[in-house]
């Protein structure tokens, strides 16, 4: 089983709280408005967008699974799979940073547009443990390059409506749609359903664009990962890597400065500057022509 379910992951930084009347008793001081939640839809063509650049991901022949999503193209046609480190890692509920993670050794994608399922192999050099954030690759070519968007957008508000892609304990792409909540530590609070196999899947707002990636349950609330901590740690190793073609980032304004990254000590940033956290820092040039060995 993926293990989303019971990772007990503390997100530290800031959150968005809102001043209630306890028991019908007015409160002193200002009083913030209540959430307006949008409507729960999406528009058809987010799924349309979204869907193709989702995969599943198959470890060890069903001993663990989850989701992906694509970001990357080498020049041999190799596809880049963002997910999370819990998915294909053994070990990685260990609690001691000290013992090194181990991975599956057999790893496959099924996509949208494959006939069948493809083999995957885990980049040791691009797992970043503490933020649960990892790339594979597709030892073989693919047929079609069908990436994902992303947007660091400082305008989501919470009552938005967002959706979550992913393969929850099945072989069909499922879309659950809902409202973002509020923002917790580097992550996204949402109420759009995730469960067991969501994990490393992307959550989008309603213009189809990748705004978080699903990590785990808690109180039956879905916490997603943010993409200014995701996207920081995974340009700057897309800078060692030989590419075709990556992700693009759809952005709303020229800097996003809202939040605050706060794993490995980095700051804020204009949207543009990859940030190299001291965690995700890559050990050095993976050059991924032929697949990779794992460790």
């Amino acid at each position: 089983m993926d293990k989303m379910s019971s990772l007990l992951l503390l997100a530290s930084g800031f959150g968005l709280f809102f001043n209630a009347g306890i028991n019908g008793i007015a409160q002193t001081g200002p009083q913030k408005r209540p959430v307006t939640k949008e409507k729960q839809e999406m528009p058809a063509e987010v799924y349309d967008k979204v869907a193709p650049a989702t995969v599943r991901i198959i470890c060890d022949n069903g001993a663990d699974f989850g989701s992906g999503v694509l970001i990357g193209i080498t020049k041999q046609n190799r596809a880049l799979i963002l997910t999370c480190c819990h998915v294909v890692s053994k070990n990685f509920s260990e609690t001691d940073p000290n013992i090194p993670l181990e991975f599956f050794t057999h790893i496959s994608i099924k996509t949208a547009f494959e006939a069948k399922p493809l083999a995957a192999s885990v980049l040791p050099n691009f797992v970043d443990r503490a933020n649960d954030i990892a790339l594979i690759a597709t030892n073989d070519a693919i047929s079609e390059e069908r990436l994902i968007a992303y947007t660091l957008s400082d305008k989501i508000k919470p009552g938005q409506t967002v959706a979550a892609f992913g393969f929850p304990n099945t072989d069909e792409i499922n879309q659950t749609v809902g409202n973002f909540n509020r923002v917790q530590g580097n992550y996204l609070v949402i109420d759009a359903a995730i469960a067991p196999g969501n994990s490393g899947g992307p959550v989008v707002d309603k213009a189809g664009r990748m705004i978080a990636m699903a990590t785990y349950v808690e109180s039956k609330e879905g916490y997603a990962l943010g993409m200014a901590l995701v996207s920081s740690v995974v340009n700057a190793w897309l800078q060692n890597l030989k590419l075709k073609k990556a992700w693009r980032l759809e952005k709303d304004r020229a800097l996003w400065q809202d939040w605050r990254v706060l794993a490995g000590g980095a700051v804020a940033v204009g949207a543009t500057t990859a940030l190299v956290l001291a965690s995700g820092q890559p050990k050095g040039r993976e050059d991924i022509e032929d697949p990779p060995a794992l460790p």
